[in-house]
């Protein structure tokens, strides 16, 4: 009786420090998990959207695209920073500062539009650019009548042969 007496009296003497310890620790874990779901639009100067911008969490590897409408959504901290970029405008840095809506408005790099060449590929700079690029002016093939992309450039471009793979109407063609 005298050990049972015992053990209830040294129970009830911890039972303070352990629930001392237990709001201690949750107060240190919710200063750790302060994220935040942040969503936005990117424009640009005009107010249209921009489709494909990065968007990431500076100092981390997380990030998003913005979709068709220039909307995203991304999970960062309350106090992060933000970096969008896109080709042709300058890259910004926006603060969070705890807000979950931000809008973003690009702001056009006319240099960097230079420097650009869009390939069948993807795009790379000028400077890196290897092989042969034609410009073919939409007013030089306007009038013509086709009615496929191929078609009008067919004989046009120097040193690339389009050749329709056969003579149907709608047949593949070879570049």
């Amino acid at each position: 009786m005298k050990l049972i007496k015992s053990f209830t009296i040294t129970r009830y003497r911890s039972l303070p420090r352990l629930l001392a310890m237990l709001c201690l620790f949750c107060s240190f874990s919710s200063l750790f998990a302060q994220n935040i779901t942040v969503t936005g639009v990117i424009t640009d100067a005009n107010g249209e959207s921009i489709i494909g911008a990065n968007v990431t969490v500076l100092g981390t590897s997380k990030g998003v695209i913005s979709d068709f409408n220039g909307k995203f959504s991304i999970e960062a901290p309350a106090k992060g920073t933000l970096k969008i970029s896109y080709v042709g405008y300058h890259p910004q840095n926006v603060a969070i500062k705890s807000r979950t809506y931000l809008k973003v408005e690009m702001i056009e790099d006319a240099k960097v539009l230079d420097e650009v060449v869009v390939v069948g590929y993807g795009t790379v700079k000028k400077s890196d650019l290897t092989g042969s690029v034609s410009v073919i002016k939409t007013d030089d093939i306007k009038d013509i009548p086709a009615t496929r992309i191929d078609q009008m450039l067919q004989g046009r471009i120097a040193g690339a042969e389009i050749v329709s793979t056969s003579g149907a109407p709608g047949a593949a063609t070879s570049i």
